[in-house]
Parts: C-alpha cells; sequence; structure tokens
C-alpha cells in the first residue's frame, strides 16, 4: 500500500490545507461556547434563551428559502471559479423570491403563536435575509479556494459581533432584543458588501448563468438545519424558557464532536472520492474502515470526560447541573452513535449517493416531529421531549447511512457505485 495512506491525520490536514480552515472552524466554535456562557451568566438561563431562539429562527428561515442553494453555488463555483461574480448573483436570483416568502411565513406563525413586538419583527426579518446572504457569500468563497474567509464570515463574524456586545452590556444595561439586533446587523451588512463584490464583478461573465439546487440536496440540506434548530425554537412555547438555554448550550458542548467528524470528514471526503472515481472497492472499504475507527476513537474521547464532568462543564455556562445536565446526557446518545457509525454523510455525498444521505436526513427529521407532536397530543410538552425528538433523530439518521452505505459496500461491492 502506498505509503501515503498511512500518513498521521494531522499531516494529512497540514498538505492538504486544511489547516487554516480548520482553526477557524474551531475559533468559531469556541466563540460560540464563550457566547453561550457569558449570555446565561449575563441574562440568566431564562433571559437568554430569547436569543438562542431569534438564531434558530433565523437558521430554519435562511435553510427552508435556500433549498441547499449555498451547496450547489459552491459547486458550480468550483467548477468555474472565473464565473463566481455571475454565479453568485444567479444564486441570489434563484433565491431570493424564496427567503422573502419563508420569512413572512415565519413571521405570521411566529406572531399567531407568541407574543412578537413590532422591532423583534424586523430584527428577526434582517437575520433571515442577512443569513442567507452569508450562506451564500461563503459558499462562493469556498468554491474560490479561499475557504479560511468563507468559514470566517460564516462562523466567526457575527458571533464576535454578538460577543463584543454581551462585554458591552457588562458596563451598560442592555435589553436582550439589542444583542440579537447586533447579529442581525452584522449579517445583514456581511451578506450586502459580499453581494455589491460580486455585482461588481462583471469580467468574463457567461450570457446565462443558472444556479439551482437539486430536490435531494435540498432535502438533505434543509433537513440538516431543521434537526438541531427545531427544538430550540420549539422550546419557545414552553412555560419553561430557560429549556432553550438548555438545549442550546448541550448542542454547543455536543458540538465539540461535530467538528472534530467534520475536520476527518475534510480530509476523508477526497479519499473516498478518489477511490470512488477509479472504482476501487477494496481501497473504499479500506478508507472507510479507517475513518470509522478515527471517528468512533475521536467522539469517545471526546465526549465521556464531558459526560463524567458534566456538572462542572454545565456551570460554565451559567446553567444548573439539574435538568440540563439530564438534557444533555439524553442528546449525548444520539451523538455517540452518530460518531461511532463514521463518517456516512460523507462517504454517501463522496461516492455519489446523494439519495441515501437525503433519506436519512428526512426521516429522521419525520421522526424528530413525530416524537414532539406525539408530546403535544399527550400533553408533555418538555424539554424531554424535544431532547429525546434531538437524540433519536441523529441516531436514526447515522444508523440508516451506516446501513445503506457501509453494508450496502460490503454486500454490493462496485455494484453500490452504480454506473
Amino acid at each position: 500500500m502506498a505509503a501515503s495512506a498511512h500518513k498521521p491525520i494531522l499531516q494529512t490536514i497540514r498538505s492538504s490545507g486544511l489547516g487554516g480552515p480548520s482553526v477557524v472552524r474551531g475559533v468559531g466554535a469556541l466563540i460560540q461556547v464563550v457566547v453561550a456562557s457569558v449570555g446565561a451568566q449575563t441574562y440568566g438561563a431564562d433571559g437568554f434563551s430569547d436569543y438562542f431562539v431569534y438564531f434558530g429562527w433565523i437558521k430554519i428561515v435562511s435553510a427552508v428559502g435556500l433549498l441547499g442553494l449555498n451547496y450547489e453555488l459552491l459547486r458550480c463555483v468550483a467548477a468555474t471559479p472565473g464565473s463566481a461574480g455571475p454565479l453568485f448573483r444567479s444564486a441570489v436570483r434563484s433565491g431570493a423570491a424564496r427567503v422573502v416568502v419563508a420569512t413572512g411565513l415565519a413571521l405570521t406563525i411566529t406572531a399567531i403563536a407568541t407574543e412578537l413586538t413590532a422591532q423583534l419583527a424586523v430584527i428577526y426579518a434582517v437575520g433571515a435575509i442577512g443569513s442567507a446572504l452569508v450562506d451564500l457569500g461563503a459558499a462562493m468563497l469556498k468554491g474560490l479556494g479561499r475557504a479560511t474567509l468563507g468559514l470566517f464570515i460564516e462562523f466567526v463574524l457575527a458571533p464576535l459581533a454578538v460577543l463584543g456586545a454581551l462585554i458591552g452590556a457588562q458596563v451598560v444595561d442592555t435589553d436582550i432584543d439589542i444583542i440579537s439586533g447586533v447579529h442581525a446587523g452584522t449579517v445583514i451588512g456581511t451578506g450586502l458588501l459580499t453581494l455589491g463584490w460580486a455585482f461588481r464583478t462583471s469580467s468574463g461573465d457567461p450570457p446565462t448563468v443558472v444556479v439551482r439546487a437539486g430536490l435531494q440536496l435540498a432535502l438533505m440540506t434543509t433537513a440538516n438545519v431543521l434537526l438541531w434548530s427545531l427544538p430550540i425554537v420549539g422550546s419557545s412555547w414552553l412555560d419553561e424558557p430557560e429549556v432553550a438555554t438548555f438545549l442550546a448550550v448541550n448542542i454547543r458542548i455536543l458540538s465539540a464532536t461535530t467538528l472534530l467528524l467534520h475536520v476527518l470528514g475534510a480530509v476523508y471526503s477526497k479519499r473516498f472520492a478518489a477511490a470512488a472515481a477509479v472504482r476501487d472497492v477494496q481501497l473504499l472499504e479500506s478508507e472507510r474502515r479507517r475513518a470509522q475507527l478515527l471517528a468512533a476513537a475521536g467522539t469517545t474521547l471526546v465526549l465521556v470526560p464531558i459526560l463524567i464532568l458534566r456538572s462542572s462543564v454545565l456551570e460554565v455556562f451559567g446553567v444548573g447541573a439539574g435538568d440540563a445536565g439530564d438534557l444533555l446526557l439524553i442528546m449525548a446518545g444520539g451523538q455517540i452513535l452518530n460518531g461511532l457509525s463514521g463518517l456516512s454523510a460523507e462517504f454517501a455525498l463522496m461516492t455519489n449517493r446523494p439519495d441515501i444521505e437525503a433519506l436519512s436526513a428526512v426521516v429522521s427529521l419525520v421522526v424528530a416531529t413525530l416524537i414532539v407532536a406525539l408530546s403535544l397530543v399527550l400533553d408533555v410538552w418538555t424539554g424531554t421531549s424535544l431532547a429525546l425528538g434531538y437524540a433519536g433523530a441523529v441516531a436514526l439518521r447515522a444508523t440508516i447511512s451506516y446501513v445503506r452505505c457501509f453494508l450496502g459496500i460490503r454486500s454490493q461491492g462496485a455494484g453500490y457505485l452504480g454506473r
């Protein structure tokens, strides 16, 4: 076997140019953790829940409006980087109406279900539209090979502004809606700057450029966002607003394993794709086993200490270890199974089987929705049902992907890859 197959994972990250993006992604996750900690300690678990609900809300609306358009834009720009400007403009034209309609419908539903002030409605609308523009701008930059900058505007810039506002709130009494407004203003400003750059880029424009996402990609990417954001937004209907903070804090704690899988996925995606391209089933299976071993080991090493020390970890975020700790244990169950199953999502996409990942994402989302709906019918709408919905969805998705991808390649061999 080639010596390159035995290169250590860190050496692979450095040689593949993933060091910078991985660091930026890690810094973004760390800032989110600090924001959650400072925010909960400043406003209390119940007070800061308003920000988490806002954040989950705009991510849902952005995902529903874009329907995977940002991922398709990334693919198109990577294929024809000289047309990045017109491709970005095409994506904006394709998604603008959907984002606006999704924002309007979501605001209507929210106004009916909760007490939504005019000020907050504006913040929500601006945040959703800005988030969609930032997602498209980050995708364009990644397609141009500027992944570090793309990840910076996607995961670091707005949270950094929020952290600054929270630090300022230690000196000047600041309403929680202002904190959400700072985030909304940052993303809309970043999005408009990116849009302005794209509209000034005109050299080499092709006569017609159209960017549209396929159904499978739309289903998969939208379900991905809904899986983690729906429980947080759904908690806004509870009589205990602090549950939103508990769920959001736990998701950020568990994001340590998500970041690990993200880095591993960035490394092994190229390997999966290369093996699939030459239809080398033996090499594909070898890379699959190695990726699964690293994912399982990494997830275990990260999560076990967190769960053992969960009381101390949660105290850092200013939330009690009682209810929040119980919810963390439930939610960690799904994340552990996700890590043990390996890089199933990357495997499916890089072996040209997006249908598998789309199916697993949609089925898991349906199951999560059913769990929450059942709790409504039985009048047990609690944080536990939301945590179970999250954990069940993550676990089911990982199981479906694992069975169909990894066991499929074993039983079908090259037939799994199609023609």
